[in-house]
């Protein structure tokens, strides 16, 4: 065990079989951060305590180094075991906290939120991104225009895979045109486990 993870965490009590054992969880956190938000999101939704060590992504300290081989957030310790990249952190959490389940127990429909998910990642985000704080940090136009009509692609395939299922405007890109994702939106946005990550 590394002596970063000797010092306490916060604990959760999950049953196994006939056992019961508890984790100690530790998060390495960006609060602005999108990654780092969903798995806050994800421990606040399954009522999960833990602790925060904030990480300044500039001036990463030794001891975040040593438990995040990439150098990114979200990780969390578990039991002094690294864990890391948000989308694996997530069903982790959820397959250890069980039920309710964040994800479906249909296999298919399992696979079609990972699509969703890689498609977060490799395209919403970064696009997100560099559409809001492009400017600011210098980004040449082109760059920018073409994460704005990235994030109108993106929001055009989620508006259509939530149409016909039970599921705001932000900054410049207007969700008018896709009533279904401003319908998803605000209902994330209504659960507990949302403002209690922001």
């Amino acid at each position: 065990m590394s002596p970063v993870c000797q010092m306490s965490c916060a604990t959760i009590a999950v049953s196994g079989g006939n056992r019961r054992y508890i984790l100690k969880v530790r998060l390495y956190n960006t609060q602005r951060c999108p990654y780092a938000r969903r798995t806050r999101i994800v421990l606040y939704e399954k009522g999960v305590d833990f602790e925060v060590r904030e990480v300044d992504l500039s001036n990463k300290s030794e001891e975040f180094l040593g438990v995040s081989p990439t150098g990114k957030v979200p990780v969390i310790v578990v039991d002094g075991d690294s864990l890391y990249e948000s989308n694996i952190v997530n069903q982790y959490l959820d397959e250890i906290t069980g039920e309710p389940g964040l994800m479906s127990a249909d296999p298919k429909a399992r696979a079609q939120a990972r699509i969703w998910m890689s498609s977060a990642d490799e395209n919403f985000f970064p696009a997100v991104f560099v559409a809001s704080v492009g400017r600011e940090l210098g980004f040449p136009e082109e760059r920018i225009s073409d994460s704005f009509e990235k994030l109108e692609m993106v929001l055009s395939f989620l508006e259509a895979r939530l149409e016909g299922r039970e599921l705001e405007e932000r900054g410049e890109v207007s969700l008018d045109r896709y009533p279904n994702v401003a319908a998803w939106m605000e209902r994330i946005e209504a659960r507990e486990s949302f403002g209690a990550a922001t």
